[in-house]
């Protein structure tokens, strides 16, 4: 004998179902609204910057082409600098070297864009991380200005100013920026060294 479903029971199992079939739809919405978005776009650098900007852009091509890369060193030139460009260039030059095929890349950031200039093989070279590099190059290019290099430019409109982050010898730890200031011709000019972990000036 059939037994007769109960109207309210009946009007339960509906709603629940509607209230399913709600929640589905609602999701699929939500996921097709997503799916559409652009994708966020990294941050772009461009212009004068700091070595540590210009980093990331250098960094990232290096690992495509050999994962293993590792930071050798930083470098900038400035011709006829003055005291307000606060160590930032348009164009960093970055060396990373691969133990896994002992060779060194070349790869210069300008204006936001990296490119791979060159690359050789060499003997293994000294690396260091990102962690161990605290000091930027605004800092170092203000201590280098603090130690001279502003009365030099003063007197000297034509010096020409570069500055390299590297590690000083194989048995190093800590990598420095060596800032120099010569002016051409006249046998005049300004080096220091600082280190770049705590701003410590090791040679003037």
């Amino acid at each position: 004998m059939r037994t007769m479903s109960n109207p309210s029971q009946s009007r339960l199992r509906l709603l629940i179902g509607l209230g399913l079939m709600i929640l589905v739809v609602g999701a699929i919405a939500v996921y097709t609204w997503l799916a559409s978005q652009p994708a966020a776009a990294p941050p772009v650098i461009g212009g004068a910057v700091t070595a540590h900007q210009a980093f990331p852009v250098a960094a990232e091509l290096a690992t495509q082409w050999q994962r293993d890369a590792l930071l050798l060193s930083a470098s900038a030139q400035w011709l006829q600098p003055n005291a307000q460009q606060d160590g930032k260039s348009i164009e960093w030059a970055f060396q990373f070297f691969s133990p896994s095929v002992q060779q060194v890349v070349i790869i210069n950031v300008h204006d936001g864009t990296a490119g791979q200039i060159d690359h050789f093989y060499t003997s293994p070279m000294p690396t260091f991380s990102n962690d161990d590099w605290q000091i930027d190059s605004d800092e170092a290019w203000l201590t280098w200005l603090d130690s001279g290099g502003r009365s030099m430019l003063a007197r000297h409109p034509d010096t020409t100013l570069a500055m390299t982050l590297r590690l000083p010898g194989e048995d190093e730890v800590h990598p420095v920026w060596q800032v120099g200031g010569v002016v051409t011709g006249k046998r005049s000019a300004l080096v220091i060294v600082v280190d770049a972990t705590d701003g410590t000036i090791l040679s003037q």
